[in-house]
């Protein structure tokens, strides 16, 4: 039973009023679910077990997976936190909300999913890594509580005090988890990815004595000069003992959640903001992938408790294909705030280029990666990478190419043959979109936060001219 049902809470009771509250099984009052956004920092898609990895990286997200919605084509739009991130929370692309620079803020003529869920009574609550997630660009905008966490150990702490109030509440929760992203290299014994034992040689036992030694300031940042490739790979295996042991961290929390009621009706949504390079083909290891699909292509689970998709079902019309299975369609982080939309039936107020991923999803959509002068375009299983003045950089059929491995090696006749027409109306329909206006100033960062941010392989976005 919802732990809401026996409550007689008279602020639910609104609540459910206001959203259309239906009676359940045995005439209990239906109350809309409770939402989680869960953002993984830096988990590249296809470092996932769950989509085919050959290393049991995520056996945990892999069982909440087969009793889910996942979508295997779904796209950041941007490989920067900052600028994922403001569209994760906002639902715009970034040409639309513009935080795409360190002197950036979300503007106030733009409502956050955490203002929207709060102005209709929800409890809201978040934590995130310090840095890029900070208040002064407008995130911690309609949290009644918003707190940094520096690890997943500290982001539990946090999440403890957060929620030990909101069990009996309607309330959204936010988590930014930043463990799996590549860790200070100002040390000397930096081998960029940090992880505790034993994911430190789970999948590879002799990582750290192989990268013994190496530069891995010059690794991150500009080249991973006299790295073999078994020192690659050793890298890429610390990256993986950081997916897992951050996998093996939410087994655990949503145990303790299931057995305190916290999850009796929920719909929780687990993504990352963007991938990671892991010197494929840029031969270092900073960077996030770029544009390329490393970067750019994330994992996206929708998971529905049970008391939620009584709610699914009775109040928004939907059925278990709905909510459970594995889809292609091409989808986005501007899909979620209308989700989340959907499934509480509130109103947009502003229109929104995204798509509830509950519902059917146009075939011929076209999704959008922006970061100033770069821009991505997917349409079906073609991609291309072109210019603000509509230069053409890189196109590739990812039907034929997954991976994208050729996006930068074909002719420009392939590439103009291909993507030629993605191009011209990608360009066309960026042109149409909602104009919010400006965004607002965040007042840049303070010398301590640009610190740590170059420290973990920032330091284009933190020192550049915006």
């Amino acid at each position: 039973m919802n732990r809401r049902f026996a409550t007689g809470s008279v602020s639910l009771l609104a609540a459910a009023s206001l959203l259309g509250g239906v009676a359940g099984c045995g005439g209990e009052e239906l109350f809309p679910p409770d939402i989680i956004l869960i953002s993984l920092d830096t988990l590249r898609q296809d470092r996932c077990s769950f989509h085919g990895y050959d290393r049991e990286t995520t056996p945990f997200l892999a069982k909440l997976a087969a009793d889910s919605l996942v979508f295997d084509r779904a796209y950041s739009t941007a490989s920067w936190t900052l600028i994922s991130h403001a569209t994760m929370l906002t639902g715009l692309y970034p040409s639309q909300h513009q935080v795409w620079s360190k002197s950036a803020a979300i503007s106030p003529a733009i409502p956050t999913l955490a203002e929207r869920l709060s102005e209709h009574g929800m409890e809201t609550r978040g934590v995130h890594f310090p840095g890029w997630l900070d208040a002064r660009f407008g995130f911690e905008r309609g949290f009644d509580q918003y707190v940094p966490a520096v690890n997943v150990e500290d982001a539990k702490g946090a999440i403890n005090v957060l929620t030990k109030d909101v069990y009996s509440a309607w309330y959204f929760l936010f988590i930014h988890l930043f463990d799996i992203h590549s860790d200070s290299v100002e040390r000397a014994d930096s081998v960029i990815y940090e992880v505790p034992e034993p994911y430190e040689s789970m999948f590879d036992p002799e990582a750290r004595a192989k990268l013994k030694g190496i530069d891995a300031k010059q690794a991150l940042n500009i080249a991973a000069v006299g790295f073999t490739p078994d020192m690659v790979q050793a890298v890429g295996a610390l990256y993986d003992g950081g997916v897992r042991y951050v996998d093996d961290k939410l087994a655990a929390w949503f145990a303790e959640w299931t057995e305190k009621g916290l999850l009796d009706n929920a719909i929780i949504i687990i993504t990352s903001d963007h991938g990671e390079g892991l010197a494929l083909r840029e031969h270092h290891f900073g960077g996030h992938g770029a544009f390329f699909e490393e970067g750019l292509k994330v994992p996206l689970i929708v998971h529905a408790t049970p008391g939620a998709r009584e709610w699914l079902k009775r109040e928004r019309g939907l059925t278990e294909k709905d909510w459970l299975g594995r889809r292609q369609d091409l989808v986005s982080h501007v899909d979620i705030v209308p989700t989340v939309l959907d499934v509480l039936d509130m109103p947009a107020n502003i229109p929104f280029e995204g798509h509830s991923l509950y519902r059917a999803i146009p075939e011929d959509r076209i999704v959008h990666a922006q970061w100033s002068g770069r821009n991505a375009a997917y349409r079906g299983y073609t991609k291309v990478r072109y210019a603000n003045t509509g230069r053409l950089r890189a196109a590739v059929d990812l039907k034929e190419d997954p991976k994208g491995l050729r996006e930068d090696k074909i002719s420009f006749e392939e590439v103009e043959r291909l993507g030629g027409a993605l191009a011209i109306d990608a360009q066309k329909e960026v042109a149409g979109f909602f104009d919010p206006g400006a965004a607002a100033e965040s007042g840049g960062l303070t010398e301590k936060a640009a610190a740590d941010l170059r420290a973990i392989g920032y330091g284009a976005e933190v020192d550049r001219k915006d």
